[in-house]
């Protein structure tokens, strides 16, 4: 039997070992656009904060810095005892060079509770390109093509597409200003909650372009925040040979027109640096070789009810299978299809339904041009001063 003073001084050296393991709140930071930790220089990002409150109720603020800012961001916050908080935090990136993020919970009175140190952030130049993606399935998320012989000296302008999380998508517009284009499959429209979806409708209004595949009319009609974004009414399922659309919209010539300093949307201003478009007689899809199977196919497609000034700029026979329309100062486009790649691999046309192919990647923005019946107009050269009504689809 153990003496009384020794049984006090082992509950003591017990409890204060325990004490330190479930007391703590536990904090992790993850910088950039969800799958790839993405920035692009000189604009805003989000950083998505996850705490959980071990401890008992901590009232302070976040503070925020990388070691080569020599500054800090404080956000005020409050973590109840025994409950999980996710933030999304909208940051600027003023670093030309891969950088890390440190994140501290700090008490009113100054004291540090947790930490996180060293989060990666990968910075793209501010030419680049830059899309987010919702897909439908995370193994189907689009890409971009690999361009060969690329300079890796400046491996900071290549377009990149990332995959973002639902649970993790920002509430705040100002996180999304980084993006050129947002993909999203009508599926994950779902998952979005009422200060997600409010702040990508008024980042799309304040100039920015959505890209929605509808692979469901359902989807569309129980979101009703969705149906009113888009610039079409969505019915049921069609189904149509594929009759060589993807491949002629793809091979056509596109005209000489102004380059990426003139096709900027709208929240971004013009930089005069960025070089005008050149013609040249080479077509990046002239190679592209005839997947006969894949265009005698069927594909299965919604049927799309364009609104009186929205454009349909890709067809089979009259039936829209994509469609753009504005949304305040912002472009929607809507496939009536799923692009998505069913096997994964990104190699064979017959999965792909003509997914992001569409993507010259010399060219990046490049506009495309419709006639007055809803051909593609080949002809038109665009003066470098200003932007045209008919532009359908700009990335």
């Amino acid at each position: 039997m153990l003496h009384p003073a020794l049984r006090c001084w082992l509950c003591l050296a017990i409890g204060a070992w325990i004490i330190p393991l479930t007391a703590s709140p536990r904090l992790d930071a993850f910088p950039g656009y969800s799958s790839g930790a993405y920035a692009r220089l000189g604009s805003y990002y989000p950083l998505a904060v996850e705490l959980q409150g071990d401890g008992p109720t901590v009232t302070g603020y976040l503070e925020v810095s990388t070691p080569d800012s020599g500054g800090s961001v404080r956000f005020p916050l409050e973590l109840p005892s025994n409950t999980t908080k996710r933030l999304v935090l909208p940051l600027f990136a003023n670093s030309g060079n891969n950088t890390t993020i440190d994140v501290r919970l700090m008490t009113e009175s100054g004291k540090m509770v947790a930490e996180r140190k060293g989060a990666l952030l990968e910075t793209l130049a501010p030419e680049s390109v830059l899309v987010g993606t919702l897909p439908g399935q995370a193994q189907n998320a689009p890409v971009f093509p690999e361009r060969p012989g690329g300079n890796p000296a400046r491996n900071d302008v290549r377009p990149v597409m990332v995959r973002m999380d639902p649970g993790l998508f920002p509430d705040n517009p100002v996180a999304l200003e980084g993006l050129n284009s947002l993909y999203l499959h009508s599926r994950r429209a779902l998952e979005l909650k009422e200060p997600q979806y409010a702040a990508l409708q008024a980042w799309v209004a304040s100039g920015g372009h959505i890209l929605v595949a509808i692979e469901n009319s359902t989807d569309v009609n129980a979101t009703e925040w969705l149906r009113r974004l888009l610039p079409a009414r969505v019915g049921g399922v069609v189904t149509q040979p594929a009759a060589g659309v993807f491949q002629r919209f793809v091979s056509a010539e596109a005209a000489a027109g102004p380059g990426q300093a003139d096709l900027q949307y709208g929240t971004q201003p013009i930089q005069r640096h960025l070089r005008r478009n050149r013609a040249r007689s080479e077509n990046p899809f002239a190679q592209l070789i005839v997947d006969s199977d894949f265009e005698r196919q069927q594909i299965a497609s919604v049927r799309l009810t364009p609104a009186a000034e929205a454009v349909t700029f890709l067809a089979v026979d009259k039936t829209p299978l994509a469609v753009s329309g504005r949304f305040g100062r912002g472009l929607v486009t809507v496939l009536a299809f799923n692009p998505e790649d069913r096997d994964g691999r990104h190699l064979n046309n017959r999965f792909r339904a003509g997914e992001f192919y569409l993507y010259d990647e010399y060219d990046p923005l490049r506009m495309i041009l419709l006639n007055a019946d809803g051909t593609l107009d080949k002809t038109t050269v665009i003066p470098s001063t200003g932007v045209v009504p008919s532009t359908a689809l700009q990335f």
